[in-house]
């Protein structure tokens, strides 16, 4: 099912916003993401104006500077795949070393040139176990949400851009003890664009996913 949230601009304006980033990797090619990125785990690089993971292993990568609650933070995305290969792009939320975050990522599961399947973990790529997994309705392109809310970990795909989730799923962690920091995990030669913590594309039309979202809001609006 789709769902979306209309807000006015007034509504938007009157938004107390706390922490955001963004970042669209529009820079010479590097075997980084510079210094607004920490890496915490292997390296993300930018290729063609795009993030990309330079080799098959646990890429993490941490915004400099971010402090917030996961339930404080909303981590968005777009991905792009179609090489038959395993490869993973994955948000991190409340980070507070590699065993210790909120782990979400979609995956190429089967080498089939397409994301199919989404995983729930705590860690780095589950060091500290995983939680739950979806098999999703494949696709090769779209933006990626994930929010926390309480103790659930939620993920919407949004297939056509448009600001609609056109798939969700969501776990619960049965804890909220996490960190503060957020980040981007990948593997393998998937492309990443357009990173946002808290990023609001448009004033007027805002898409959620489940309760996290919708919870952030009023909390900044309050």
């Amino acid at each position: 099912m789709k769902t979306l949230l209309a807000l006015s601009g007034t509504l938007m304006a009157s938004m107390a916003v706390s922490s955001s980033f963004f970042d669209n990797f529009d820079r010479a090619n590097s075997g980084d993401l510079g210094p607004n990125w920490t890496h915490t785990a292997g390296t993300i690089g930018i290729v063609n104006n795009r993030a990309q993971a330079p080799t098959q292993d646990t890429n993490v990568a941490l915004v400099t500077g971010y402090s917030d609650i996961a339930a404080n933070t909303v981590v968005s995305f777009d991905v792009f795949h179609n090489t038959q290969s395993l490869t993973f792009v994955g948000a991190v939320l409340g980070y507070t070393d590699a065993f210790t975050s909120i782990f979400v990522k979609v995956q190429d599961n089967t080498f089939s040139g397409n994301f199919n399947r989404a995983f729930f973990y705590v860690g780095d790529n589950g060091v500290s176990g995983g939680v739950s997994y979806a098999d999703l309705t494949p696709f090769t392109a779209a933006r990626v949400y994930v929010s926390f809310a309480g103790t659930v970990a939620t993920l919407g795909i949004d297939t056509n851009f448009d600001f609609v989730m056109d798939q969700t799923y969501s776990a619960d962690y049965g804890s909220s003890a996490y960190g503060l920091g957020a980040g981007l995990a990948a593997w393998g030669d998937a492309e990443i664009d357009n990173y946002g913590i808290n990023a609001v594309p448009e004033p007027a039309s805002l898409a959620v996913l489940g309760l996290g979202v919708v919870a952030l809001l009023r909390r900044k609006r309050r």
